[in-house]
């Protein structure tokens, strides 16, 4: 500690110290003998709610700016409290508690509006006092970082002893569910129940949509909530006798027994879905054939294209759903019930394309689509 030299007059020699060849005076007044001593943290604070983390760091009085590992956001709220007894030094040393040398102020300290040795931190730019109870906002956002109020200089530090306890509390990080959404394309026959979990990603709510085109359609997500994505699709028909695979999941049966069609004297299938809320999705397309022909089909979002093929069977010999793999039209995925997953798409529309549909001999089904949020944000 280093006091200032209005300061140092005012104290007897005998009570000063010297670091790196300086005279410092240590701080002695009526005011220092009767600081008190440090306030328990759990004084006047409410017990942990759920969505509050607690972090408990002890603070060394000859170290400056301790980490305290706790990251906050400018203006949450922030409750600190601490308890201990620690001195900047001296001849006999005086120890405070962390509210600091009541009405003591040095123009030279870390933060010269608050107590000589209180307890203060730092987020960011912004250094304020916390003493024995802080209950308030976050100044700034940023790393925490706790101190003794000591002169500005590492070199003041070394002859302080003590630490404070110290609990921090602040808002817990609540991580958002990622979004969700399922489409079941259906003639009506094969609806989905609200609480049906069909496919490769769990979500309950999937949209019934009927008929073999549509426009504007409204889309509810996982939670039953309506969504800002709208639905556009047209195909050659809807149809619900498709043969149902044999999964372990009743409701992914009822997904592939009902879909839109396309063929190549009509049309092929064609879906758009806009105004998609997710910053970023995945999209899993419910799509494949369901005859005995070994014809190879393909889907495609515009950019990348999966290329697919029976193997000779029905999807009703089909005892799980085959992901399509193969993006090379020579050499497609083989076989019953497949499914494409179109990764780390970003774009608020997203259109999806079938081909190699045959009039009368080979139809490229669509089942479903569901698209999931991959990056949701706290």
């Amino acid at each position: 500690m280093q006091t200032h030299s209005r300061l140092a007059n005012a104290v007897p020699a005998a009570m000063t110290k010297t670091v790196s060849g300086v005279r410092l005076a240590a701080l002695l007044s009526l005011v220092m003998l009767a600081a008190p001593p440090g306030v328990a943290p759990a004084q006047g604070v409410a017990p942990a709610q759920a969505s509050e983390a607690i972090a408990t760091v002890s603070v060394d009085a000859q170290k400056p700016w301790v980490d305290t590992g706790v990251d906050l956001k400018a203006g949450e709220a922030l409750t600190i409290s601490a308890n201990g007894r620690w001195t900047n030094g001296g001849n006999p040393p005086y120890f405070a508690g962390p509210d600091g040398f009541a009405g003591v102020t040095l123009p030279e300290a870390t933060l010269n509006s608050a107590n000589f040795a209180a307890l203060i931190g730092k987020v960011g730019d912004h250094v304020f006092f916390v003493g024995s109870a802080y209950r308030g906002t976050s100044p700034a956002a940023g790393r925490l970082y706790l101190q003794i109020n000591d002169i500005a200089n590492a070199n003041c530090f070394a002859d302080n002893s003590g630490k404070m306890d110290v609990e921090v509390r602040h808002p817990a990080a609540v991580s958002k569910t990622p979004g969700m959404f399922g489409i079941n394309f259906t003639a009506g026959g094969y609806r989905l129940a609200p609480t049906d979990l069909p496919g490769v990603v769990p979500g309950a709510n999937w949209n019934n949509v009927i008929g073999a085109s549509g426009s504007g359609v409204v889309l509810q997500d996982n939670t039953g909530t309506p969504t800002t994505a709208r639905l556009t699709f047209n195909s050659t028909g809807a149809y619900d006798a498709f043969s149902a695979p044999k999964t372990p999941s009743a409701a992914t049966n009822v997904l592939y027994q009902g879909g839109v069609y396309g063929d190549n004297a009509t049309r092929e299938v064609s879906i758009t879905i806009s105004n998609i809320p997710y910053a970023k999705y995945d999209a899993y397309v419910y799509a494949s054939q369901d005859t005995t022909s070994t014809k190879t089909l393909s889907i495609s979002n515009g950019t990348m294209t999966f290329y697919y093929r029976g193997n000779g069977q029905m999807n009703a010999g089909a005892t799980g759903l085959l992901l399509t793999t193969s993006t090379d039209q020579a050499n497609p995925t083989v076989g019953p019930a497949q499914y494409q997953l179109f990764r780390g798409l970003t774009g608020s529309s997203l259109t999806l394309t079938t081909g190699g549909s045959i009039n009368n001999v080979l139809g490229n089904i669509v089942f479903g689509v569901q698209l999931v949020e991959t990056a949701a944000a706290p």
